[in-house]
């Protein structure tokens, strides 16, 4: 009986997992870079699934967009404004299951 009380514990703990940021570094002139992975990438709470294959981007729950063509990402670094404006281009995509049939 006493384990029923703890699972919606152990739900709400599960439910409250922070996402790790992707690493990151500083250039000579103070600008922080995050650094590109195929798959999941976060950072400051901001996750996006990145494909280099298509040169696409993606939210869950959302279909892919294209990389805006200015972002270079030849290094696999973006700046954190770069990292952004992938962020709200992702987020402005059909939902999944959207728009026409």
């Amino acid at each position: 009986m006493h384990r029923l009380t703890y699972i919606p514990l152990v739900v709400v703990l599960g439910a409250c997992a922070v996402s790790e940021d992707n690493p990151t570094r500083t250039t000579e002139s103070g600008v922080t870079e995050i650094r590109l992975q195929d798959g999941r990438n976060c950072y400051q709470n901001q996750c996006l699934t990145y494909h280099s294959r298509y040169g696409t981007v993606s939210v869950t729950g959302r279909n892919s967009v294209r990389m805006p063509a200015i972002i270079d990402t030849s290094d696999g670094y973006v700046t954190a404004g770069e990292y952004a404006t992938m962020f709200r281009d992702a987020n402005m995509a059909f939902a999944n299951g959207a728009g026409r049939r």
